[in-house]
C-alpha cells in the first residue's frame, strides 16, 4: 500500500513538474514574442511589399488607372478624372517608385502637379 501510494505521489509529481515547466516555457516564449514581434512583423512586411507579385500588381493597377485617367480626360468629364486621381494619389503617395516603370512615375508626377 504504501509503495502504491509512492508510486501515485512520483506519477503526480511528474505531471505536475511538467506543466510547471511548460507554463514556464510559455511565458517565456510569450516575452520573446512581445519583444521580438514587432521586428519579425516589420521585415516580413518588407519582404511583402517587395515581392514581385506585389510590385507588378501594383504596376498593373496603376497602369489600369492611367488608362482610366485617360479616357475621362479625353471624354472631359472631370469628375471621373479628379476621383482617379484623388484615388491614385491616396494610393501611391507613399509607394517606392524605384520599383515602377518610368512612364507611371510620370503620370504620378503629372497628376501630383495638377
Amino acid at each position: 500500500m504504501k509503495e502504491t501510494a509512492i508510486i501515485i505521489s512520483g506519477i503526480i509529481f511528474c505531471v505536475m513538474l511538467v506543466l510547471v515547466i511548460g507554463s514556464v516555457s510559455t511565458g517565456a516564449e510569450l516575452a520573446s514574442l512581445k519583444f521580438w514581434g514587432p521586428q519579425v512583423q516589420e521585415a516580413e512586411r518588407e519582404i511583402y511589399e517587395q515581392s514581385p507579385s506585389r510590385v507588378h500588381g501594383m504596376a498593373q493597377r496603376l497602369s489600369n488607372y492611367r488608362q482610366e485617367y485617360n479616357d475621362a480626360v479625353r471624354e472631359g468629364d472631370e469628375a471621373k478624372a479628379s476621383s482617379v486621381r484623388s484615388v491614385v494619389l491616396l494610393e501611391y503617395g507613399n509607394y517606392d517608385r524605384s520599383l515602377l516603370p518610368d512612364h507611371l512615375v510620370e503620370f504620378l508626377v503629372e497628376l501630383e502637379s495638377n
